[in-house]
Order: structure tokens, then sequence, then C-alpha cells
């Protein structure tokens, strides 16, 4: 990111609200990178699926990631509050990869993610983006929530939810080392 944007490398140089928006996305890209390379490539990826199908592997994927997004919704009774936190937060932001309007447009979503009801829906939703309007692949995503819990189970026997902790451990520790690195703490 920084090859690509150098304006944003040294973060003395950029105002609070673009500093904010750089650590966030480099947690975020942190977080993506390791779930991609430890989680989805050994577990999910077309040549080392753990599931019956490209499609049940793409629906096990999300199923996890959906599911540590329902714990940390119960951990921290829902994200509502939170919402009320970025009300402003893409004001000031200056970057040039990001529109202003495309950038309000985000904080608007985020936000209202973040009021939503944990709902497993959003597992149909994710798959039919990935495989639009394809009523197959719909019909298996149905399947798999009709048989919750014991679908999620199932992946869970092969993928211990001891990795997941794992993951999760391994994303907070990475983004942290990132941020001290940006922030010339390390």
């Amino acid at each position: 990111m920084f090859e690509l944007y150098p304006e944003l490398a040294d973060e003395r140089e950029l105002n609070p609200a673009t500093r904010a928006f750089v650590l966030g996305y480099i947690s975020h890209l942190t977080a993506d990178e390791l779930w991609i390379t430890t989680m989805f490539r050994p577990h999910f990826s077309k040549d080392n699926t753990l599931a019956g199908s490209e499609v049940e592997a793409q629906i096990w994927d999300r199923a996890l990631q959906l599911e540590m997004d329902r714990q940390a919704h119960l951990h921290t009774n829902g994200l509502g509050h939170a919402g009320s936190l970025i009300c402003s937060a893409d004001q000031g932001v200056e970057i040039n990869f990001i529109s202003p309007d495309t950038l309000g447009e985000w904080r608007q979503w985020v936000a209202r993610f973040m009021s939503w009801e944990f709902d497993w829906v959003r597992l149909k939703r994710a798959l039919n983006r990935m495989y639009r309007d394809n009523n197959d692949v719909q019909e298996i995503v149905d399947r798999f929530l009709a048989d919750m819990p014991r679908s999620l189970d199932a992946v869970y026997d092969k993928v211990p939810r001891g990795e997941i902790e794992t993951y999760r451990q391994a994303a907070l520790s990475q983004t942290l080392l990132q941020v001290k690195e940006y922030l010339g703490e390390a």
C-alpha cells in the first residue's frame, strides 16, 4: 500500500483522521491476509479443500467468519453503541484511492451494519454475491442453515475451534506489530 501511496507512509505527516483511517486499513489488511494464508488456503482453496465441493468450501469459509462475528456480537452485547463512535469517521480523511463520497457511503454502511442484529441470512447473501442468482448454490446454503448448529459442528470437525482461536490471537498480535511498526514503535 505504501509503495502505491507513499504519502501515507509517514504517519507524522498525516492529520489525525487520516492516520486513524490508515491504522484501521492496516488492521483490516493484516487480518485478511492472515485469514487467507492460515485458514482459507490450507482448508478451503480449490487445491486443499476439506469440503466436498468448491461451493461447500466457500460456505464453510464464510460460516466460520460469520461465527466469529456472532461471537463478537455476543461478547460485546451488540455493536450498536459503536455506530455512534464512527458518525463522522470519514470527516477529514485525506486519501487518494477512495473518493470522499465513497468513503462517506462506506461509513454509512458500517454504521448500519453495526446496528444490525446478527443473522445467519448473511451467509445466503455472501454466497449469492459469489454465485450470482445460482439457485443450486442457494439450495446448498439453505440446507446448511436448516441444519444449524450441526452443520457448523461438522465444519469444526474438519477445522477445530482451536485453529480459529489461533487465528484470532495471531490476527491481534500481527495487527499490533504492524501498527507499532507504522507508528515507529517497533
